[in-house]
């Protein structure tokens, strides 16, 4: 069992800048309903703060290419998720 309160978000956008400016640790990409959701470490509970500012457009500066490094890391995991449910959903059917 996790100890640690996890903070979801399927908005790649607003994730890729969490890890980018490492405001929050990266856990880990999973399928979630029929989207794929980015879960971060949030012990301390400011997700939700965090996305709020960000849509207010109060959020701190993060170079472009320290942003786009993020993005690509995370696209990488909704295709590592979306292959794996793939695999999955073809082993059932064989």
């Amino acid at each position: 069992m996790e100890d640690q309160r996890l903070f979801y978000t399927s908005e790649t956008s607003f994730a890729s800048y969490l890890l980018a400016a490492n405001l929050l640790a990266y856990r880990r990409a999973e399928l979630r309903g029929r989207s794929v959701e980015f879960a971060f470490d949030d012990p301390e509970g400011r997700g939700e703060d965090l996305r709020k500012n960000w849509r207010l457009g109060i959020a701190s500066l993060v170079h472009p290419r320290t942003m786009l490094a993020a993005r690509e890391r995370l696209i990488d995991e909704v295709k590592r998720v979306s292959r794996e449910k793939q695999e999955k959903g073809g082993a059932q059917e064989a």
